[in-house]
């Protein structure tokens, strides 16, 4: 893995893929050693062009960096949780050409995803005949399909809404829909998104078989306990294997898809290279949903120190490619993140700008006191804001100050 320059001085240097660019940053290095800048970013989108034009990546020295640019630096340099990885204990975010802001479409897709979730609730209790229920859940990952190409924005806003006591059934959901938005992305055909879907509806089900008790463990788990966790997915294997009407690509997934790049994963520390690209996907998207959500061992974490994490695991763990477009995709304040402002105030993302991932649209809910407000939307793109120079700060996680999404409305489009 690449190791990130140190200039004079020791300041560590952050590597950014270019398509996180952002005016502000000083850019100390190029992944092209022919061509050495350094230079303040801050011409605009003809910089950004002629750098996308030349590089994949380039080495930002946050101590020369501009103060709005520091809360993605600093989620870019985080080192990566151990709990996470022991292996023991397109360019743009593409708007679909069919999307609509119709209330209707986006109250049918509040009611698919709730439907599909109580459908995932009833095959999760039941060991013994949750196959039946199989038919209707690829049944509901088409329709699903059908309303992300309409109201991309409503589905993705609705995975989070998370409950502690419901992650299970929350996440296995979270993640397909995760997964087949993120497919669309890459352009993906119906047939591969729906291999996504069923992946990701499909990939924890071998946890019917575990021990309830161990899985519901508030804390740190025994090396026979996370053994015995790890089991899951080849009882998940061993449940979907012999499933005639299951694509053998979902089949792979939900087994391969806690294996690493660097063979550190499990069940069989494959490397890469035997590594299915729907597993390498799952992967991505199993890790963020997991650390975004509150878990009974672990709290609800900031979606930017989730997109750290596997930006710090790419080419290691995950694959580099995938996760920069996955970033590209999500964003860095992704839609429904609750975020701090430079002046104190709290608000939630409700919309991203393109070409300006660290400026999206906020609806603030707390002034600078911390006090509630009815809401105030402030796209942080507009250059004049009253005189106001607003940027985010930083990522706070889900809950923070008792900001619930759950009171607001549910975007379409």
């Amino acid at each position: 893995m690449q190791q990130d320059p140190e200039p004079p001085g020791g300041s560590r240097l952050v590597e950014v893929p270019v398509s996180l660019l952002e005016n502000g940053m000083y850019i100390a290095a190029l992944d092209r050693p022919w061509m050495v800048p350094p230079h303040l970013l801050k011409r605009g989108k003809s910089d950004l062009r002629r750098l996308r034009s030349y590089c994949r990546s380039v080495y930002v020295d946050p101590q020369r960096s501009q103060p709005q640019v520091q809360a993605i630096l600093s989620a870019l340099q985080m080192p990566p949780d151990p709990a996470e990885f022991t292996p023991f204990p397109p360019q743009e975010r593409r708007r679909s050409a069919i999307a609509s802001d119709d209330p209707r479409e986006v109250q049918h897709a509040e009611q698919l995803y709730f439907k599909t979730q109580r459908t995932l609730l009833r095959l999760m209790r039941d060991e013994h005949d949750w196959y039946r229920r199989q038919p209707t859940l690829q049944r509901e990952i088409g329709r699903l399909i059908a309303s992300l190409e309409v109201v991309p924005d409503t589905l993705v806003w609705l995975t989070r809404l998370k409950h502690r006591v419901a992650y299970r059934m929350e996440h296995g959901l979270n993640v397909a829909i995760l997964a087949m938005a993120f497919g669309q992305h890459l352009g993906y055909e119906r047939s591969r998104l729906e291999e996504l879907g069923l992946a990701g509806l499909l990939h924890d089900v071998g946890k019917m078989r575990l021990d309830q008790a161990v899985l519901d463990k508030p804390g740190p788990l025994s090396e026979e306990e996370f053994q015995h966790v790890q089991g899951h997915v080849l009882h998940g294997f061993a449940m979907l294997e012999h499933d005639p009407h299951l694509p053998t690509a979902v089949k792979i997934a939900c087994r391969d898809y806690h294996e690493r790049l660097d063979g550190s994963g499990y069940p069989h520390g494959k490397p890469g290279r035997d590594i299915d690209e729907t597993a390498r996907i799952l992967a991505i998207v199993d890790t963020y949903d997991a650390i975004t959500s509150d878990r009974v061992y672990s709290p609800a974490r900031p979606a930017t120190e989730a997109l750290g994490i596997l930006y710090q695991g790419r080419r290691c763990h995950f694959d580099g490619r995938l996760v920069d477009h996955f970033i590209d995709w999500i964003g860095l304040y992704p839609l429904g993140s609750l975020v701090e402002l430079n002046n104190g105030m709290v608000g939630i993302v409700v919309a991203q700008v393109p070409d300006q991932p660290l400026r999206p649209r906020v609806l603030v809910k707390l002034d600078e006191r911390k006090t509630a407000i009815p809401g105030v939307l402030i796209d942080l793109a507009e250059p004049d804001l009253g005189g106001l120079r607003l940027s985010v700060e930083k990522s706070l996680p889900p809950g923070a100050y008792g900001v619930q999404l759950e009171a607001l409305p549910i975007p379409g489009g």
